[in-house]
């Protein structure tokens, strides 16, 4: 979860490769894209935004099953 300090907005999202889809909110090519999160962190900057991670699952299980699951709890969190 993104929280961004300045407007206390929430930005919740999920991956299965953690690692990857947090080094995309530091690439400018993918910064362009016109997401909502994205389009904020331009804005708002890094330093403006706090990372919480809300829960890691387990890696033990496989990928399919996991994304689904993976996906299910950001609908949790959402809601």
């Amino acid at each position: 979860m993104w929280f961004n300090k300045i407007t206390g907005k929430v930005y919740v999202g999920s991956s299965v490769n953690g690692s990857r889809r947090l080094s995309g909110y530091y690439q400018p090519s993918i910064l362009k894209r016109k997401y909502i999160i994205y389009q904020s962190i331009l804005k708002h900057g890094h330093a403006n935004f706090s990372l919480i991670i809300l829960e890691i699952c387990s890696d033990n299980i496989d990928y399919e099953y996991s994304k689904k699951y993976i996906l299910g709890r950001e609908a949790y969190y959402l809601d």
